[in-house]
């Protein structure tokens, strides 16, 4: 019984630190220099990674490029949205960040949405999804931040 136990929590400590765990953390590569601030939650039930940047000359970001960058880590792009459409929406993918950012803040910007390998679950409602990773794109193009969650909802 021992054994047992000593052998589940190796396995949940080697899982813990490595790259098996579904943080996101490949985000903090994309423009690392025009990172103002970053968050990861991460534990054995779910976590949540929220990083912001801000351009500090007069470039922009492009959807091209953060769509092809999140591609090359195995994150799909799914579609773009309106802010006023995903506070309005009533998608449980949106309901992710309806709940947990206060989307009124990000007047006239735009929401990409990508598909992970890893979901988002409410077993209350009984729903889930793997769209659980957004992009939010100022409208001029100088910032913008990623919140993505997964596990439990």
């Amino acid at each position: 019984m021992f054994k047992t136990f000593i052998s589940i929590v190796l396995i949940i400590i080697l899982c813990g630190c490595n790259k098996i765990t579904p943080s996101g953390e490949f985000w903090k590569a994309f423009h690392e220099n025009e990172i103002d601030q970053e968050k990861f939650d991460h534990g054995p039930y779910g976590g949540t990674t929220h990083i912001k940047w801000s351009k500090k000359d007069d470039s922009k970001f492009t959807k091209k490029e953060i769509v092809e960058f999140a591609e090359k880590n195995g994150w799909w792009f799914v579609d773009e949205a309106e802010v006023e459409n995903v506070i309005n929406s009533d998608d449980f993918s949106y309901s992710i960040i309806n709940k947990e950012l206060n989307m009124n803040q990000f007047k006239k910007t735009r929401v990409l949405r990508f598909h992970t390998n890893f979901l988002i679950i409410n077993e209350d409602a009984q729903r889930d999804t793997q769209n659980n990773c957004f992009v939010i794109l100022s409208e001029n193009l100088d910032s913008l931040t990623v919140y993505y969650r997964w596990g439990d909802f």
